[in-house]
């Protein structure tokens, strides 16, 4: 999985397993931000966003930001 950390100057740095890539924004396809999940396209080095994906794990996130927030009650 691939998670763009920030954007800085037409450039997502993602995070990909234990490592950090670099990704121009000009081969992403989609409306690209903070937290947004890409897939690569297997046959170039274009990535697109994964709206589907990106949704899942804001949502299992703010999960386990309640739970947390919860707990410290």
């Amino acid at each position: 999985m691939i998670v763009v950390d920030r954007i800085i100057n037409g450039i997502a740095v993602c995070i990909k397993e234990d490592d950090s890539i670099e990704i121009p924004l000009s081969s992403i396809t989609g409306a690209v931000k903070e937290g947004s999940v890409l897939r690569a396209c297997v046959s170039s080095d274009q990535y697109f966003v994964d709206t589907e994906k990106t949704e899942s794990r804001r949502e299992s996130m703010v999960s386990r930001f309640d739970r947390l927030k919860k707990r410290n009650r």
